[in-house]
């Protein structure tokens, strides 16, 4: 059985319980520079906590389970942590295919790190456009980035875009919500795990 997350017959990343209740489920890929602060962000996205992290080597994998506050119903998530070193981009390209979602993620206290957000933006050439969401992190620090800069890059790319904070928790709930309206708007939002593992 091949794993369609990563695409390999035998797949230690995750292990999820099939069940028939299972929640829909979906793929979320964060990309962006090295250092910018993706793995905190997942592990706000996945247990509302803020860690501090070596760098991600290649890849990380975790799953979370977001509630839609207008109906209640569940989604599982399944993110896709990349490394952001150049020399991780050879086998990194295989892991995003059949994402649902993908937070191009930048540091606002870098700005080299908005600039180099060209590259990644050309990695995700697989992911509908629609579900790209540009995501400022670590907006409790002193920020090189305007609002302006954001909104250039924004409009370019036709991208929604939001400030967050994975150390203070700021605007993550704003963030869960885009993500949920995101994924719901897709066309296959009905997909469910059992879908993705045979």
């Amino acid at each position: 059985m091949v794993c369609n997350f990563c695409n390999y017959h035998s797949c230690n990343h995750l292990v999820i319980n099939l069940t028939n209740d299972s929640p829909n489920i979906a793929k979320l890929l964060l990309v962006g520079s090295g250092g910018v602060g993706k793995t905190s962000l997942a592990s706000r996205l996945v247990g509302d906590k803020y860690e501090e992290s070596p760098m991600t080597v290649g890849l990380d994998i975790s799953t979370c389970e977001l509630e839609d506050k207008e109906d209640g119903s569940k989604l599982k998530i399944v993110t896709f942590d990349l490394g952001g070193q150049e020399r991780f981009r050879s086998f990194q390209k295989d892991f995003s295919i059949g994402s649902k979602i993908c937070l191009v993620t930048f540091d606002l206290s870098r700005y080299n790190s908005l600039l180099e957000l060209e590259e990644w933006i050309s990695f995700i050439d697989c992911i509908p456009k629609e579900g790209r969401i540009l995501v400022g992190n670590k907006s409790d620090l002193s920020c090189e980035v305007s609002d302006s800069d954001i909104d250039e890059i924004s409009k370019r790319y036709n991208m929604p875009w939001l400030k967050v904070s994975s150390k203070t928790g700021e605007n993550i709930d704003k963030l869960e919500g885009l993500i949920i309206e995101t994924i719901k708007s897709s066309n296959d939002y009905s997909t469910r795990i059992e879908e993705f593992l045979t």
